[in-house]
């Protein structure tokens, strides 16, 4: 098991969307990405409680309903506590 690498990237105007986690529908907004995640990236998100959650590019499925974007997320974790040796499981 390696380490990841990855971004922390904030727009001017981030765009809140919905993510679905488990059937729980909660707000966020896109905060970085992780570059090698066993050979594909993630986005990970920052939600209104503070905690951060992560959505493989290669399973996580997005879509619009309503005018919202809607994305599946995995990986419900505290943003001070990440770091590259951080275990980030892609499903």
């Amino acid at each position: 098991m390696g380490y990841w690498t990855g971004a922390v990237v904030l727009k001017d105007r981030p765009e809140v969307v919905k993510l679905l986690e488990r059937g729980k529908e909660i707000y966020g907004i896109a905060i970085g990405r992780v570059d090698d995640f066993d050979c594909y990236g993630a986005t990970i998100y920052c939600t209104e409680d503070g905690r951060c959650h992560y959505a493989s590019e290669e399973f996580s499925l997005e879509r619009i309903i309503d005018g919202w974007t809607i994305v599946e997320v995995i990986g419900e974790f505290d943003l001070r506590q990440l770091h590259s040796d951080q275990i980030l499981h892609p499903c």
